[in-house]
């Protein structure tokens, strides 16, 4: 989905501090670094190919652990066709996403955003926001990391309107006769490329919608299109994280690094809770992190001091 805009933005929360909200580094983090974004229902590591949903298991008794999915969350910017002159790389706990940002000055804007939407919990978004101010056009190329087929599930890809539908079914119950569970992911296509002619602005949308429901997933997704037409997508969001900090947090005065700790962790427990209960039943925090939620994966610190 691509929508022509000029830069909009949903306002930074007037009580949050971005000097201890904005966690920022101008190398981009090695993969063993990337922080994790998740609403309760559905998480992943940022360009990572994975992700994991709440209460969907594989294997047997002792064995059982989350079930992996492939992302098709994941996208990449592997070239531009101007100069970068600058870049940084932000995890913005205050607004609940990921940031990346690429520029050449006084010509070119690129934003890359990821989030796993707060309200519509079966969400994950990369939104890609281009403004070219200059006077060629501007070509950025791009690549979708889904990894290697999942061991924990069957899938079955079909392609219907233009969209991806991965309909997946886990292999081995915990126990004995227990029903095996499916589960729906609903994705945008990626193409090679995105093309923003000179003076022109552009926001890009890649959606994928997942839940064991096919309605209910299909259901967001199409709300999820309609809050991005209309412009309300990245700041229904952030209204809801500015919500959640507004209903509580610690704040800490004179220490910038103990405050930035300190909001991490907030984010990352706040991150694996639904703050919606209507999706069904919540199975709990997943050691590490629901975005890490296969037991055989090295637990990510919940603060992500090798960059940010």
């Amino acid at each position: 989905m691509r929508k022509t805009v000029r830069e909009v933005s949903a306002p930074y929360p007037e009580f949050l501090d971005p000097e201890v909200t904005v966690l920022s580094s101008n190398i981009r983090p090695d993969p063993s670094t990337m922080p994790s974004i998740g609403n309760g229902h559905v998480a992943t590591v940022t360009h990572s190919d994975t992700m994991y949903v709440d209460g969907l298991y594989n294997g047997r008794n002792s064995t059982t652990h989350r079930a992996r999915l492939r992302s098709s969350a994941s996208i990449n910017i592997t070239q531009f066709s101007f100069p970068v002159d600058t870049q940084k790389y932000s995890l913005d706990v205050g607004r609940g996403m990921y940031i990346e940002e690429y520029s050449q000055e006084g010509k070119v804007k690129v934003e890359l955003k990821m989030y796993a939407h707060q309200w519509m919990n079966r969400l994950l978004v990369t939104e890609i926001s281009v403004i070219n101010d200059g006077g060629q056009p501007v070509y950025l190329n791009l690549s979708q990391t889904l990894g290697p087929v999942s061991r924990d599930v069957t899938v079955n890809t079909t392609h219907s309107n233009g969209y991806r539908v991965d309909l997946e079914i886990t292999k081995e119950t915990e126990v004995e006769g227990a029903d095996t569970v499916p589960v729906m992911a609903l994705s945008t296509p990626v193409p090679e490329s995105i093309t923003v002619g000179p003076s022109e602005a552009s926001r890009h949308l890649f959606l994928t919608s997942v839940g064991q429901n096919p309605l209910i997933a299909m259901d967001f997704f199409g709300t999820g299109l309609s809050y991005f037409m209309n412009g309300t997508m990245e700041s229904s969001h952030v209204n809801h994280w500015a919500n959640m900090w507004r209903n509580g947090r610690i704040d800490i005065g004179g220490n910038k690094d103990l405050s930035r700790l300190n909001y991490a962790s907030l984010y990352y427990l706040l991150s694996e809770i639904p703050q919606y209960e209507s999706y069904g039943p919540f199975y709990g925090i997943s050691a590490g992190g629901l975005g890490y939620g296969d037991k055989h994966n090295v637990k990510k610190p919940l603060y992500i001091q090798s960059h940010f």
